[in-house]
This record gives structure tokens, sequence and C-alpha cells, in this order.
């Protein structure tokens, strides 16, 4: 009994040590081991043959970061995560709360910023708040409404294309009968974890949003349900931590989309959202910030499609009378990105659907598909639909990537 106790008591201490994510923005390259003149080095050939094609050429953001600047980071207290070519920053973990004071002596270092801090999860669990049902429903109508039907019957189901979903958990996607097609006929490409490295990828406390949000596109159940682009290839990323908000999850997806910008991706679904939800309040948005320049994830997105990637996000689910912020959230505000509203099996705007304009007074959001009553793979595997627009995001990524 004494032994458990102070085991019991050890485990508690240790869960009650708080983590810190730092995001260190660098000066420069120098001493960056890679060059413009050899891309290969740094880059997928699909990726630049993208470059290429679309003749966009590739620059100092394109380089890695500096590895001297990493190995001077290593010598301290702290763990690298990751790194940011295109902004040239470093995300780093530490127990050490002072550490920002540490770094802060370097001179390659420009600025620090606290992301992400634990004890970390609020009571409010339902951050993805789409309602989903067991009601069946023809998973046709959703692509007909916006003439897919017309690309499919001409063979375009997206072949020799790549989707990145940038998401939060895909429980279940490596098991589900509507997915098997993706996995025979090995379109799902890729797989990385930046919320959690070491967790199970396909059965995580992360959910299975993202597994939603890729079964409307790949997803594939004979007589029952086809999703927008059967025959794209998947990279299937995680940046989003289902329970909890805190920037580091803009962090996250920009490394994603770095890493999608690498393995050659040609369009990008997020069905994700930052505005004014932050677990800590002080970390929250306004709508002044809506105007396509100033968040992270809007200017990691930008970037994203400055590299040839078609971006497509959800506008958000907050556009419900009597919600204080009824306006698109980002990314979708930024100029390069396509923000996806929601809009019902009639073609009428979703009771849900976030308004725009921009806080610059652009017209946002950008498009609609339907996102109520969306037809979808439920977690027990059954063809359901959802309602957000988590899901109008994808139809339209799908059936764009088949127009491409």
């Amino acid at each position: 009994m004494v032994i458990l106790l102070l085991y019991a008591l050890l485990i508690d201490g240790i869960s009650q040590e708080s983590i810190y994510k730092f995001w260190i923005q660098l000066k420069d390259k120098e001493g960056s081991l890679y060059s413009l003149d050899n891309p290969a080095e740094f880059l997928s050939q699909r990726a630049i043959d993208r470059r290429l094609r679309y003749q966009i050429p590739i620059g100092e953001n394109d380089l890695p970061v500096s590895q001297v600047y990493l190995d001077s980071l290593q010598h301290h207290d702290i763990r690298v995560l990751y790194s940011s070519k295109w902004m040239n920053a470093v995300v780093a973990e530490t127990t050490d709360s002072n550490m920002a004071d540490v770094l802060s002596s370097y001179s390659f270092v420009t600025d620090i910023e606290l992301l992400y801090w634990t004890p970390r999860y609020k009571s409010d669990a339902d951050k993805f708040k789409e309602f989903l049902s067991d009601q069946p429903l023809p998973s046709d109508h959703q692509v007909e409404m916006l003439n897919g039907h017309k690309l499919h019957e001409q063979g375009y189901q997206g072949e020799d294309m790549i989707i990145a979903v940038i998401d939060a958990g895909f429980n279940n996607a490596d098991s589900l009968a509507g997915f098997y097609s993706l996995w025979q006929h090995g379109q799902l490409l890729g797989f990385r974890n930046f919320v959690n490295p070491s967790a199970n990828f396909f059965w995580s406390i992360n959910g299975s949003h993202g597994m939603h949000v890729l079964s409307t596109m790949g997803g594939y159940m004979p007589g029952e349900f086809k999703g927008a682009a059967m025959k794209a290839g998947y990279w299937l990323i995680q940046t989003e931590d289902a329970l909890s908000e805190y920037r580091i999850e803009e962090a996250n997806w920009l490394a994603g989309a770095e890493l999608a910008d690498s393995a050659g991706v040609d369009v990008i679904n997020s069905s994700l959202g930052y505005s004014d939800r932050f677990t800590d309040s002080t970390q929250n948005y306004n709508y002044s910030d809506m105007d396509g320049k100033t968040t992270l994830v809007t200017r990691a997105a930008s970037l994203a499609a400055s590299k040839g990637m078609l971006v497509v996000t959800s506008a958000g689910n907050s556009g419900n009378p009597g919600n204080p912020w009824q306006y698109i959230i980002a990314p979708s505000d930024g100029d390069s990105v396509l923000g996806v509203a929601a809009v019902d099996p009639d073609g009428e705007r979703a009771y849900f659907s976030s308004m725009g304009p921009s806080s610059d007074g652009r017209v946002k959001p950008d498009v609609a598909a339907q996102g109520q009553a969306t037809v979808l793979i439920r977690s027990n595997g059954l063809v359901g639909t959802g309602n957000g627009t988590s899901f109008s995001s994808p139809v339209m990524a799908g059936l764009a990537t088949c127009l491409w």
C-alpha cells in the first residue's frame, strides 16, 4: 500500500509539471546547409514540378532553417519540436518557465512568443460541435448540387492529384470499410501527427473529426456512399488538439502545410478555424484580426497558396442567431484562401454558417457547399450525416480537385 501510494504521488507530480511551448523567431538563415541551386535536397520532385508548372520561383523562404542555430538551441533544457522554413522560426518545448529570458540573450533570436502551457484542458468538451446523425441519405445530392456528378461522369475523380487533410483525429480510418478502397489502391500516401507524435495515429483521444472530413472526399461504400474525390491520393496531418485550443495549433498548422508543400500536395483541406474560443482568453482574436494578414494560421495559409497549392477552409459555424461571434474565422479570411460556407440540402444558407465580410471589407466566404445534412461515414462505420462547414469545405475541396 505504501509503495502504491508513493507511485500515485509520483505520477501526480509528473502530471502537474508544466510544459511551455515557445515560438522562437530567428534572425536569418546564416549557416544553412542547403542551396537554392539544389532544391531536390529539401523538396520532393513533385513539389519542384508544381513550382515549374505555375512558374513559381523557389526562394529563400523555401530553405530549411540554419542547422547552426538549431544546434545552439539544443544546448539548453529545451526540445525542438519542429522548425518553419517559410517563417524562419522554431517551435520548442521546455519545463523551464524562465526559458524565454535565456533564449532572448541569443543574437540570432529576434522574438519569442509563448504559444502553449499546461495544464491545458478546459471543461468545454464540444470543440467540434457539428451535429452527427445516422440518418441515411444519398451522398449524390451534395455532389450534384455543385454539378460535380458531371465531372465524375466524365471520369474526373481526382486521379493523379494529392489532397492534404489538415485536421484533428482520424480514429478508425485504418479499419472502417468505407476507407478500404483508399488502402487497397495505395491512395493513403502518408501520415503525420504534430500534436502527439508518439500516439497511435488511428486511435487516440484526438477523436474522429478528421476521419469524418476525409470520408466526404475519399470514402467509398458500394451502393451506399461515394466521396467527392474518390481517386485522389491523401496525406493525413493532425495539427489540432481536440481537447484544448491554444495558438500552438496554428503553428502546428503551419508545419503541416510545409509538409504538404514538400510532399507535392496539390490541395489542402482544413476544416479548422480560430477566433475567440481559445482555452486561455488572452489568446483570443477580435473580429478586426480577420483581415487576411494578422493571425499566424492565415499568414501560413496564404504562404501555402503562394507555393501553388489550393487552400480550402471552413468559414466557421458561428452564424447562428444570438452568437456574439457570427463572423468568419481564420484562416478563411485569407485573400488567397477559399473560404467555404454551408448551405442546407435546398441550397439555402445553413443557420449556423459564419458570415462575412472580412474585417477589411472583402467578400467572404468565397463559395458555399452543402454543410447541413452532409452525408459522411460515422465512427461506427455506418453512413450518416453531419452539420458544419467542416463538411462543406471538403465537399468543395474534393470537387475542386476533380476539376483541376
